[in-house]
């Protein structure tokens, strides 16, 4: 829902008939520049305009017109988010996030057709911030995948390098003892070499004890669905569902914690802890990603 000052701006931006300039803009500019000629026209200029401006933003229908406007801006700035977010996925990964969406979408229908709208809305909103979450581990998995298989790659490779600078450092420190040799700078230098391999070799090991902690994030998340799915299909109807929300808004609570906690993986987090538009489930179309 929009706030005061955007139905403020909406009305001051009003544009009626589809005309290209607000009409009151023009209204403003006139007293303006008249006020320069009969100072009092001021005055007069700005009671009209706050009577304006005060007679539609209390206006419940026009409150109504811009709260829709809002959400549907709401809706498509989500919906960019998630076709970017997919965009950076491989095809496997795309096809996982939408077989979760469609089970979700499934779910949604079959409470909205038994009746349950209350239910179903309380599943959509829930469903709908569950896929996000999803779908940004699955990213986060992708980095983390990535991190892992370097390790792999070039894990000897760090431990050899390792070995040689440890015994350059120590004929170093046998040079340094000689009274008749200065101090050799080439012996910071080393040090700074194995700091960083020592860093390397820890951040790849971070990298796979968060890899297996997103593997098993991933996996409870699908079983989650699967879980209100069933649900929604039993007799338990929404009262079953309504529990399941309600542990799922707590599971997610912990989850999107300890993403945010995750920046330099993830980037900007702070819509994690965002709900998405329930909306944002019936447009998603599977295995499909807006250009």
């Amino acid at each position: 829902m929009a706030g005061t000052w955007d139905y403020v701006k909406a009305a001051f931006n009003l544009r009626p008939l589809g005309m290209p300039v607000p009409p009151n803009w023009f209204a403003v500019a006139g007293f303006a520049l008249a006020g320069f000629a009969l100072p009092p026209l001021w005055l007069l200029g700005a009671g009209l305009e706050l009577a304006y401006l005060a007679g539609f933003a209390l206006n419940p229908r026009f409150r109504r017109v811009v709260d829709a406007q809002a959400g549907q801006q709401d809706e498509q700035d989500w919906q960019r988010r998630r076709d970017t977010a997919l965009a950076r996925l491989d095809a496997s990964d795309r096809r996982i996030q939408a077989e979760l969406e469609a089970r979700a979408r499934e779910t949604v229908d079959h409470l909205a057709a038994s009746g349950d709208a209350g239910g179903a809305r309380d599943q959509e909103t829930g469903l709908s911030r569950l896929a996000w979450v999803h779908l940004r581990l699955l990213g986060a998995r992708q980095g983390l995948k990535r991190l892992v298989g370097e390790a792999k790659n070039d894990g000897w490779e760090i431990d050899e390098r390792e070995r040689e600078i440890t015994a350059r450092l120590a004929s170093v420190a046998t040079a340094d003892q000689d009274p008749l040799k200065p101090t050799d700078p080439l012996k910071e230098s080393l040090q700074g070499q194995l700091t960083i391999l020592r860093e390397r070799r820890q951040r790849q090991q971070d990298a796979a004890q968060k890899l297996t902690y997103v593997e098993s994030e991933l996996e409870r998340l699908q079983q989650q669905v699967e879980l209100l799915r069933d649900q929604a299909l039993s007799a338990q109807g929404g009262e079953g569902a309504a529990r399941a929300i309600a542990d799922l808004g707590s599971s997610l609570g912990s989850t999107s914690r300890w993403m945010e906690d995750q920046r330099q993986l993830l980037g900007e987090a702070e819509d994690l802890f965002a709900t998405p538009p329930g909306s944002l489930l019936r447009q998603s179309q599977p295995g499909r990603v807006r250009a």
